[in-house]
């Protein structure tokens, strides 16, 4: 995977590490605010991985899985605020601002 190596050592995101070019994404996070639980919808195949930062780059989530076009992941336990959504194939990376209510 693309980040996995990049992120082993150093479990901290910088804004060196999100592209901000404008390209689409390939991902939709849905609702956004949410309050427990995100639905993702995209053009995955694949094994994917998805991370969740915080807004000072620190990692709070990570999972690897096999994906279809769509996904929820449950994010009770985690506190109100912003975070930063990326997702990872083996030919891509994306990335979205949630918020949590």
């Amino acid at each position: 995977m693309l980040l996995h190596s990049a992120f082993c050592e150093e479990e901290t995101l910088s804004i060196e590490d999100i592209d901000s070019s404008g390209e689409s994404n390939l991902f939709d996070g849905y609702p956004n605010p949410f309050n427990s639980t995100v639905t993702i919808r995209g053009t995955f195949e694949g094994i994917l991985t998805y991370y969740i930062y915080d807004i000072s780059g620190r990692l709070i989530l990570t999972k690897n899985f096999n994906s279809d076009k769509s996904f929820d992941i449950d994010l009770k336990s985690i506190e109100s605020g912003t975070y930063i959504l990326l997702i990872e194939t083996d030919f891509e990376i994306s990335s979205s601002k949630i918020i949590k209510l």
